[in-house]
């Protein structure tokens, strides 16, 4: 592709004699090259270029089609991300608030059109990677938080790493099952001007692994009341 790109040569057999064939910028497979002479008794010798497969980018004609990954604090917060092309690296803006799956047009970035002027344009589909602590469900972030059995049974405040590098206190109310659902509002996924959806937190309560023959006493009383 990148030979397709810049244009290049090849020396090719013709019945014992080694020809050298100019292959022109934007050669697509199908192209045809005419060779004047070149051929058996005098005649014109037409060269008909294949191009291999790219390991990055996929050809649509004059266009080319690439993924990108990004994560998922860029896609939410936006960014600015270095992408590859066949001219070399530009900087590809990702607004905040961008789903996976977005295709970025990158004008004039595409292959050069076959003895023609101009060149098509790339195509970037962005990819956000899996985040180890939020989801994204729409305009929501998602997150889980193990509660401490005692927390969950007398309410806490706590202090929770946002998706920006930020804390947040959120006050655990009492619970009243064992998962339940927080809705911190504005604290997700950008949805225009300067709107947010909501971060909602679910709530787990962690069973301790292991009692102290303190805490065994306390839970016994808790069972004696019928709790």
């Amino acid at each position: 592709l990148e030979e397709a790109f810049h244009g290049t040569s090849r020396i090719v057999d013709i019945e014992g004699r080694r020809l050298e064939v100019t292959i022109p910028r934007g050669a697509n497979t199908g192209s045809r090259i005419r060779l004047t002479g070149k051929g058996p008794d005098g005649r014109d010798l037409i060269v008909v270029t294949r191009l291999k497969p790219h390991r990055v980018f996929t050809r649509r004609g004059d266009d080319l089609e690439r993924a990108v990954p990004i994560t998922l604090r860029e896609a939410l917060l936006g960014s600015e991300i270095p992408v590859g092309t066949l001219k070399g690296r530009v900087l590809l803006k990702v607004p905040a608030g961008t789903q996976n799956g977005r295709v970025f047009r990158l004008k004039g970035q595409g292959m050069p059109r076959f003895k023609g002027d101009g060149a098509g344009d790339l195509y970037v589909k962005v990819h956000v990677k899996p985040h180890a602590t939020f989801r994204r469900e729409g305009y929501n972030l998602v997150m889980n938080l193990p509660v401490k059995l005692t927390d969950a049974l007398l309410g806490a405040t706590v202090t929770v790493a946002t998706l920006d590098g930020k804390t947040l206190e959120v006050k655990i109310p009492v619970m009243k099952r064992a998962e339940e659902l927080l809705r911190v509002r504005g604290k997700g996924v950008p949805s225009g001007g300067s709107s947010h959806g909501d971060l909602i937190i679910r709530l787990e309560t962690a069973l301790p692994q292991k009692l102290s023959s303190k805490a065994k006493k306390a839970v016994e009383e808790l069972k004696s009341e019928g709790l």
